[in-house]
């Protein structure tokens, strides 16, 4: 494990040569589909929610921004924000599984993430989980999720308009980072888990509160550290997804279980 001791300002300054990066090839898919990128290493991360504190490694981060700009993730406060860590070569938000939690608000640059008939939209995250408790990414919170991707139990699951919690397979392992891809074309939902073929998703009828956030580590439940989360404004194709993000996000998870 190495061990990374960064100042403040570096962490939210880019292109820096003090961790690897590789998340650069993925900002093309934010410039074709719009959207944005929160990452452990590429965006820019702050103490504080005025964001005139940079968080270096070791600190708590308040707030957590597009990688270009435009949107925030915050935490609700201090004490409920999540931890900077080292994580191999790279970096990754580690949450408390005891309160740490941030929101994103849908709209404007980030997509409105509504599984039923409308606007396409494409999330992917790289992440690890420390328990068997895991829940990255909620958008509305229950009865009606509009989407959840998190772990209840033993297996990693998902759950689209309060469809039922459906198993991602295969599921990945706990403690070591890996990537999931989400595309919703406007009529049908697909996932990928570590860049392999697309599997369907299964999807309810439960009612859409698009205004609700977006939440990472619902209600500080989530014991998992996340490294990069993107939310793109429409379905990548086929060919991005090889070509672009799967390659991105297998040597992000590289450079973290090194």
């Amino acid at each position: 494990m190495l061990s990374l001791s960064l100042s403040p300002m570096a962490v939210a300054t880019r292109g820096r040569a003090d961790v690897v990066d590789s998340g650069s090839s993925v900002d093309s898919l934010v410039t074709t589909h719009g959207g944005g990128i929160l990452d452990a290493v590429d965006s820019p991360l702050w103490q504080d929610a005025a964001k005139t504190v940079p968080a270096g490694v070791g600190n708590n981060v308040r707030s957590w921004s597009f990688a270009g700009g435009g949107a925030d993730a915050v935490a609700p406060s201090g004490s409920e924000s999540p931890l900077l860590i080292a994580a191999g070569a790279s970096r990754a938000l580690s949450f408390d599984n005891t309160d740490d939690l941030m929101t994103i608000a849908m709209g404007a640059a980030v997509p409105v993430l509504n599984a039923a008939a409308g606007t396409a939209w494409t999330v992917s995250y790289v992440a690890a989980t420390r328990t068997s408790i895991f829940e990255p990414i909620i958008a509305q919170d229950s009865p009606n999720f509009t989407v959840f991707f998190g772990n209840g139990g033993p297996k990693m699951t998902y759950n689209l308009r309060n469809g039922g919690n459906f198993d991602f397979v295969p599921t990945p392992v706990q403690d070591v980072y890996f990537a999931v891809a989400i595309r919703w074309t406007g009529t049908a939902a697909e996932y990928s888990i570590d860049g392999g073929s697309w599997t369907a998703m299964t999807i309810g009828s439960g009612t859409m509160n698009t205004a609700a956030p977006i939440e990472i580590s619902r209600n500080g439940a989530g014991a998992v550290d996340v490294s990069r989360i993107v939310l793109l404004k429409g379905a990548i194709s086929d060919a991005e997804h090889t070509d672009i993000l799967a390659p991105s996000n297998a040597s992000r998870i590289a450079e973290l279980n090194a």
